[in-house]
């Protein structure tokens, strides 16, 4: 009897070869992440940024991150994002931080798509490849990415979703590998809520993803949860030892849970809006249903909680229909992805106070966890609708129509969106275009186009907007300050650095306004400003240089080089050098005056090869021609004053200091020695 004829498996469509649909995302994400690849680094909204954290900087970051108390320089407990920020900075350089950060933060997205790609394929979710292209190109993820102060959104997915995968490895293992899956996914758990606190919802996830798998969720599984609740609730209070701390952290208004209940309404709809029509995306959102500056006594009518009231309702009927256990699949589906959104998204949806909430009640950022189910939802269900009809050629050129047209609209709103973040004047810029009211913008682009021109008067009126537009910006007031100080209008400087003052006192404040007060030639009450900044600050060197400065000014001129030499002897730097050797040279007191050392000090300033910045050597070479006409050698002071005068013009100096200089070096070809302040 012959044998039969084995018929070998078709072989499989050559798109459906994972090692294709991973290409493919990769060209998605390459795409539209291009313009990012080789933009600059910018920092966060607050001074004391991920990026450039000091402990982040610092030699021996790598440890102290992990222990450090709360402070501005740990705003938040995220050590493991910062040690991968430290890691960064030890391997890039100063040179290539910036692309070498950004190439981090693309590939950790890409890696994202895949890992969400597998966790929905476990899931038996419809069309997982698509769900995680929408991810890949989506435009709400920009800010996540093309952002590197935001690795932390990058850098704790990666460990969510392969927690997921973990958890659910465990539950379909054998009972003798369950054990090891599980403790998979508790340390991938840890090391995410490491990265970032908003992991801290995965234990009501969990709970989640068992009903969807299994139409209903047990005591067991409840039980395998509670060490995802615990360890979340443990992170929580952490991050509210950190953001809540005194004196610089989040604070609590009376009204903040009234405020929080109105918030999450508004903010719900927007979040659904944005996320499934995503054609509109800005950095910092117009918010007209903010509540900042409401009186209390609005919260007390109950009109404005209406659409709260709805998102509540769009829930509850939700969950009746799914209760009902013969729910349709569209149902279910629907219920999930809203509850999960309402889970991933609960920690910024209003009712808990946040830093960014000063600025905006909404963000892109934050939603880069949440996204994933919401913008996937409307490709299941196109998908859903066509696996009804009839199989047909038409059909499957239909479907991949649709993909295809929905990828490069979502890329086409995506790709202009991240090209805003190739550095800080594009980025302030696109806001401003789309939110002419958004008061950090202003700011900010004030502070970039300043670092371009060194134009005080050309930025100022930015400064001024933003204090318009909010007049506690501290932020803005001291920028106002020093443009205004700048410009030679000493009272206004003063009077915009006292009202910085009455919002939190601030060194930095205070000194500005002892410099205004100190080119008015107000000595005493400049003094009284810069004890002030020295006590807030004892280890700010600025202000103790001011300090030594107004001393000189008041005639005190023993005390000011005693000051400076202290200065000099612990510090070793060129504003103490420069400082000393211009009371040595300049100081009309015979008793304290000493040419010779003044020269000595002078030339170890000028001597090539010294440390310090570019834009200090005109003014070390400034105070060495000081230096050499208090000794008689005007030949010698005309020509390294003629050399501080060119360096201040090539660097954009200070106007103001360019002519001082000048009319120094008239002193020097007169042959006349200078003697007074050379900052009056």
């Amino acid at each position: 009897m012959a044998k039969a004829k084995v018929q070998p498996e078709p072989a499989a469509a050559w798109w459906r070869n994972p090692w294709v649909g991973a290409a493919a995302l990769a060209l998605l994400v390459a795409a539209v992440y291009f313009p990012v690849f080789n933009g600059q680094l910018l920092g966060d909204f607050d001074d004391n940024s991920q990026v450039n954290n000091p402990l982040v900087l610092a030699a021996d970051g790598w440890w102290r991150i992990w222990v450090a108390p709360p402070s501005n320089c740990s705003p938040d407990y995220f050590p493991l994002t910062s040690f991968v920020f430290w890691i960064q900075h030890q391997c890039w350089g100063a040179a290539s931080i910036a692309a070498g950060c950004h190439t981090v933060n693309i590939v950790l997205h890409f890696l994202n798509c895949l890992l969400l790609w597998r966790v929905l394929k476990a899931l038996r979710i419809p069309v997982p490849w698509l769900v995680a292209a929408v991810f890949a190109v989506h435009p709400g993820n920009v800010p996540s990415v093309a952002w590197v102060a935001e690795l932390k959104n990058t850098l704790s997915l990666p460990f969510f979703l392969a927690a997921l995968l973990a958890y659910l490895r465990f539950e379909d293992a054998p009972a003798e590998r369950r054990g090891r899956w599980y403790a998979a996914a508790l340390a991938l758990f840890v090391l995410g809520c490491l990265c970032k606190s908003t992991l801290v919802v995965t234990g009501p996830v969990l709970l989640l993803l068992a009903w969807w798998r299994r139409n209903r969720i047990t005591w067991a599984d409840a039980l395998r949860s509670l060490p995802f609740w615990l360890g979340g609730v443990g992170f929580g209070l952490l991050t509210m030892l950190y953001q809540y701390r005194p004196n610089g952290g989040v604070q609590c208004g009376a009204d903040f849970l009234p405020r929080g209940i109105y918030l999450v309404g508004h903010n719900v709809w927007f979040y659904l809006k944005h996320m499934t029509l995503p054609f509109w995306n800005c950095t910092v959102y117009p918010a007209p249903w903010s509540p900042v500056g409401w009186p209390q006594e609005r919260f007390a009518l109950p009109a404005v909680y209406l659409p709260t009231a709805l998102a509540a309702a769009a829930f509850l009927v939700l969950a009746w229909f799914v209760w009902r256990r013969n729910a349709a699949a569209w149902v279910r589906g629907l219920f999930f992805a809203y509850a999960y959104f309402l889970v991933t998204m609960s920690l910024v949806l209003g009712v808990l106070p946040t830093l960014y909430l000063q600025f905006s009640p909404v963000a892109d950022h934050w939603q880069y966890m949440s996204l994933m189910a919401v913008a996937g939802l409307p490709v299941c269900g196109v998908a859903v609708l066509l696996r009804r009809w009839p199989a047909s050629p038409g059909k499957r050129v239909l479907g991949t129509g649709l993909a295809a047209a929905w990828l490069i609209v979502l890329s086409a709103a995506a790709f202009p969106y991240a090209s805003a973040y190739r550095n800080s004047g594009t980025l302030w810029a696109d806001v401003l275009r789309k939110n002419p009211d958004a008061w950090i913008a202003y700011n900010n682009y004030g502070n970039w186009l300043f670092d371009q021109t060194k134009n005080d008067g050309l930025v100022l009126p930015y400064f001024e907007k933003a204090i318009q537009l909010n007049p506690a910006y501290r932020d803005a007031l001291y920028n106002a300050g020093t443009s205004y100080y700048a410009l030679g209008r000493y009272d206004e400087a003063y009077e915009v650095c006292r009202r910085s003052n009455e919002t939190r006192p601030t060194p930095l404040a205070w000194t500005q306004m002892g410099m205004a007060r100190r080119a008015q030639k107000k000595n005493e009450e400049a003094l009284a400003c810069f004890n002030e900044a020295a006590r807030l600050d004892p280890s700010l060197l600025v202000v103790w240089y001011e300090i030594a400065a107004a001393k000189s000014a008041t005639g005190r001129f023993a005390e000011a080089a005693a000051l400076q030499r202290q200065l000099l002897a612990t510090t070793n730097s060129a504003d103490a050098a420069i400082g000393l050797a211009w009371t040595l040279a300049a100081c009309p007191d015979p008793a304290v005056r000493s040419p010779a050392e003044a020269v000595a000090l002078g030339e170890a300033l000028t001597r090539a090869g010294n440390p310090f910045a570019p834009a200090q050597r005109p003014l070390c070479f400034d105070v060495l021609g000081a230096a050499y006409a208090a000794a008689g050698r005007y030949s010698d002071a005309v020509r390294v004053g003629r050399q501080a005068l060119d360096g201040a013009r090539e660097m954009k100096l200070d106007v103001r200091a360019q002519q001082k200089m000048a009319g120094r070096l008239r002193f020097y070809e007169a042959g006349k020695a200078y003697t007074g302040n050379p900052y009056e």
